[in-house]
This record gives C-alpha cells, structure tokens and sequence, in this order.
C-alpha cells in the first residue's frame, strides 16, 4: 500500500518495483505451520527521497495496530531479506527525475 499523509492506497502495478520517492507499507499474513496461528509482518519502507511526517508516521502505526503486530521500519537499500523474499525473490526501485517522469533510471536489489 502506498502511504501518503493519513491515507494509505492498494498498489494496482509493478508491486515488485518501489520509487524512491514513495513510504509503502507492506502487509505479510502467513499461517504458522507449528501453531495453526496466523502470523503478520508489516514493513513500512520509505525511499532515499521520501520524506515521512507525522501523518504517514500514525497511518503506519495505525496499520500496525490493526493487523496486531509491531511496525518494522525499513529504509530504500536496507531492505531484509523476509521482505524481498516475501515480493517473490526480486525488488526493483527506481529514481524518477522531476523534469520528465519518463526517464527512469532502474537501480535493482536481488533477494534469496
């Protein structure tokens, strides 16, 4: 989900490719093999461009509330290996210029 002030939205593309101008919150649900209980992860990433503020931060830890966990806070090139893992082995970010957002530049992370 895209994180912006009090309002977070559900990505439609490209779930494996992040901007670094964007805070996302990313929700993992498994059920746990051993106790039959389901177990919940959310990262909250936040790239090199962005800039979080006081409304992304309470969104996120309302997001976190909600699904009962802790909120894990991840910074663009830091990424844990649970996180990649969990977008299918693979994470692409990419750089948008401000003069013309159809000149990307891709910068890719690979995950085991």
């Amino acid at each position: 989900m895209s994180v912006t002030g009090a309002a977070a939205m559900g990505l439609k593309n490209d779930t494996n490719a992040f901007y670094d101008s964007e805070i996302l919150a990313i929700v993992r649900r498994v059920k746990s093999k051993s106790s039959g209980l389901v177990e919940t992860t959310l990262w909250g990433w936040q790239g090199r461009r962005s800039q979080i503020g006081e409304r992304e931060q309470r969104k996120l830890k309302d997001m976190a509330r909600h699904y009962g966990t802790k909120l894990c806070p991840v910074q663009q090139g830091c990424e844990p290996p649970e996180l990649v893992h969990t977008l299918g082995g693979w994470l692409a970010t990419r750089q948008v210029r401000l003069k013309n957002v159809y000149d990307d530049a891709f910068f890719f992370m690979t995950g085991q």
